[in-house]
């Protein structure tokens, strides 16, 4: 069994693998339930209705689809054949809100702070910097991964209060406003430590530069424009900074 679990959360990591615009992640959902349905149907005929079935349209974060996927082989293991309208429940019920979930946690917070913390590092002269990005990003991403499949498999009420008790909605707000802190810590570092010419030459323009993206950057936030495209943009300016230093 436990070997049979690991190629379905092996297999989640591909839910994107063959995306398309008819279905979405359809294909991806079905190849990571086939280890599954191969084990509980008894005929060919059987494992190809079972495969046809979860061909049905889903789409949902990436990484949270781990957790689906999870609640979906479980429900298929107890029920057999006779699980395709809780698996379609499941599916329908979850896809959604994970994807809301996902988006807000890790494209809108994780992602601008770890690209941040990346950033300071490559300031203060770290060759590490993408690797620091690279370690602390995935090692979010993988656990979160991991331990929503553990959930699911527990069943879907498990799975539910495991993601109730993340509390993402608050966490994320937490995270953002570390990352406000790291931005401004980033500024500091552009304005004090680099390398730049001295006060009293020609390029002494340069030292407002940061102070100047930042103003830039709080224009953007009005506008409703978001972090990640600012913290891309902040990163812009600091390449040019070290380009004309």
């Amino acid at each position: 069994m436990r070997s049979l679990l690991a190629r379905v959360f092996m297999r989640s990591f591909l839910i994107q693998g063959c995306w398309n615009f008819e279905g979405m992640q359809n294909i991806g959902f079905a190849f990571g339930m086939a280890p599954v349905i191969e084990a509980v149907s008894r005929t060919k005929k059987e494992r190809i209705g079972l495969l046809t079935d979860h061909l049905t349209y889903f789409n949902s974060h990436p990484y949270f689809a781990s957790a689906i996927i999870g609640a979906a082989a479980s429900a298929q293991l107890q029920r057999g054949a006779e699980a395709g309208n809780e698996i379609r429940e499941i599916k329908d019920t979850l896809s959604n809100p994970f994807a809301a979930l996902g988006d807000s946690l890790f494209w809108s917070t994780f992602k601008p702070l770890f690209s941040i913390t990346a950033i300071i590092a490559a300031v203060w002269g770290s060759v590490l910097s993408p690797v620091i990005f690279l370690v602390l990003y995935n090692t979010v991403h993988l656990w979160v991964r991991g331990m929503g499949f553990m959930h699911g498999i527990r069943g879907r009420m498990d799975l539910m209060r495991y993601v109730k008790r993340m509390e993402i909605p608050n966490l994320s707000i937490r995270l953002k406003r570390i990352t406000i802190v790291l931005l401004g810590l980033l500024a500091a570092s552009l304005a004090f430590f680099l390398p730049l010419p001295m006060v009293s030459g020609e390029s002494a323009w340069l030292r407002v530069v940061p102070v100047v993206t930042i103003f830039i950057v709080g224009l953007l936030i009005k506008k409703g424009v978001g972090i990640l495209t600012q913290i891309y943009a902040f990163s812009l300016i600091v390449l040019l900074i070290c380009w004309l230093s």
